[in-house]
């Protein structure tokens, strides 16, 4: 029988970024909101399993733009995160990340 799964709730939130396993492409900007001049930062909260593989991506704050949303999820779930660890052992943890739109960078 295998292991239970544990619930999204008992998962512990850390603070801080994830540390990434290479450094983490920046989103596409979608170009109709460039072209639009719209700004923002979406939050992200992402489950990561204890091997480093991402689990789950959740919008926790919107940028203000559904565009700018769906990139930055799409984004999210390009990147490698490296497992976070407890006591040196890696565990499954929730992680939450700004993603920033700017259209001078």
């Amino acid at each position: 029988m295998p292991p239970p799964v544990a619930e999204p709730a008992a998962i512990p939130i850390l603070g801080g970024l994830p540390r990434f396993r290479r450094p983490p492409a920046p989103p596409d900007y979608p170009l109709r909101a460039r072209e639009a001049g719209i700004e923002g930062t979406a939050l992200l909260r992402l489950r990561i399993a204890g091997d480093g593989t991402l689990q789950e991506v959740r919008l926790l704050r919107s940028a203000g733009n559904r565009w700018l949303d769906e990139a930055a999820q799409a984004a999210a779930r390009r990147w490698e995160i490296a497992p976070t660890l407890r006591d040196g052992r890696p565990i499954e943890a929730w992680v939450e990340v700004p993603v920033r739109f700017r259209l001078e960078e």
